[in-house]
């Protein structure tokens, strides 16, 4: 896991293809922006201190005990990391903590 607690931090994905990362999100207020690549994911209605989940992969939003799905609040491409080095940028977070699910063909 790699994790982040500013804007602007480079992550590396070793993998040679694209990787769909699992980010536990820690809002720092009502809604969290993260961008990487140039597209730009947003979560609306968070709160701050409250811990949520965005699964690249399965395309879902959860909260913090995985009990309530919050897809719906969501808009625009879910995050994924380029082979090599990406620059994670946006607002609304305190810590993002990314679990990269590298991936090689």
């Amino acid at each position: 896991n790699v994790t982040i607690t500013s804007s602007g931090s480079t992550v590396r994905n070793n993998g040679d293809v694209a990787c769909r990362p699992m980010w536990k999100v820690t809002p720092s207020g009502t809604s969290v922006t993260i961008t990487v690549g140039g597209s730009t994911f947003t979560v609306t209605g968070t709160t701050s201190g409250t811990v949520i989940w965005i699964d690249s992969d399965t395309m879902e939003v959860w909260n913090a005990a995985k009990t309530a799905l919050l897809t719906k609040d969501s808009t625009g491409a879910f995050p994924v990391l380029a082979a090599g080095n990406n620059t994670v940028t946006g607002s609304g977070w305190s810590k993002l903590v990314i679990s990269k699910r590298e991936r090689y063909i």
